[in-house]
């Protein structure tokens, strides 16, 4: 076979011997296709094999940093997110108190001085957020 003479799969030149006898098969299948391939090419496919496993090793790497950076931010994004939705749903309450105290006010003012009350009614309007803030949180 050093000759360069071409084998079919199957065909075997050498005799079979003792010594041949003796190895697996899959032994002597893997010994004619490594006759059938370059090995030029086999080394150039290992490097470019191994290139490639390098590149997804480094990225692979920069990824689980990139995740972990993140895990951290997120960690404390959360919980200055959580703070402030706190703050909110307090801000929330405090404005609604405001507003109840306010309407209690009205209602108080209106039942002890009806005239005076009617009088304000008259010469100052609202603006219509207002009303319609007011009338929103009742």
């Amino acid at each position: 076979m050093a000759n360069n003479e071409k084998v079919e799969f199957g065909e075997c030149k050498e005799q079979p011997s003792e010594a041949n006898n003796k190895q697996p098969a899959a032994d002597v299948i893997s010994g004619y296709l490594k006759d059938l391939i370059n090995s030029r090419d086999l080394q150039e496919v290992i490097e470019t094999q191994n290139f490639i496993l390098s590149r997804f090793e480094k990225t692979n790497e920069t990824l689980s940093r990139v995740s972990a950076l993140c895990e951290v931010r997120y960690e404390a994004i959360n919980s200055d997110f959580r703070k402030h939705i706190v703050m909110l749903q307090e801000m929330k309450q405090g404005l609604d108190s405001v507003f109840k105290r306010i309407r209690l006010l009205r209602q108080t003012i209106k039942t002890r001085y009806p005239e005076a009350y009617q009088a304000c009614e008259v010469s100052w309007t609202p603006p219509d957020d207002d009303v319609e803030q007011d009338q929103s949180v009742t």
